[in-house]
């Protein structure tokens, strides 16, 4: 950030600081961090996902299941919250895999049509899930034209794919049932 500091930015990155935590406490397969800021708040964060297969391009083209980490990034430009630039969702999300994805190019991102400037972080990083993980392809108006090619002629290997969930369910211990004791005959409710 510059000189002339834009405290709704500041105060957004702030908040998405607290988000971060919080993605991280509530996932097994979830790693954030984020990169140091010489200024403020970071407006970056370098992120893994553990357990998740996904589709790579191999070296000679062809594609393979590959269950390593991905590796991503997610990154809040200056122009975030206020950005009319149509472009903006592929200058936020990068994979540090080549992925192979309807969604992905050149490990850049396209993050869906529903991708709007400000967008916090925990959506970001469901839908980077979503998108890794094979469970939303756009494959109508693709950014990767043989990726989609791929996943509409594989759509059974695609949804094979196995990925742990992204976060945590509530512990089913916390509610408590009780059980009544059986009415006698004739009791009335």
């Amino acid at each position: 950030m510059s000189d002339t500091t834009d405290m709704v930015l500041r105060n957004f990155l702030t908040v998405t600081r607290d988000d971060a935590r919080a993605c991280v406490a509530d996932s097994d397969i979830l790693l954030l961090e984020p990169r140091p800021a010489v200024d403020g708040p970071p407006a970056a964060y370098d992120g893994t996902f553990t357990a998740v297969e996904h589709y790579e391009r191999a070296p000679d083209g062809t594609a393979r299941v590959a269950a390593g980490p991905v590796p991503f990034t997610v990154f809040f430009p200056d122009d975030y919250l206020r950005s009319t630039d149509p472009r903006l969702q592929f200058r936020v999300a990068r994979v540090g895999v080549p992925l192979l994805h309807p969604n992905a190019q050149g490990g850049v991102l396209c993050l869906g049509r529903h991708f709007r400037p400000g967008t916090r972080l925990r959506p970001l990083v469901e839908q980077l899930y979503l998108i890794v993980s094979g469970r939303v392809a756009g494959t109508a108006d693709p950014f990767d034209a043989e990726a989609a090619k791929f996943y509409l002629a594989h759509p059974a290997e695609v949804r094979a794919l196995r990925a742990a969930p992204l976060w945590r369910r509530a512990v089913a211990g916390r509610s408590r049932v009780e059980q009544l004791a059986p009415r006698a005959t004739g009791e009335v409710p």
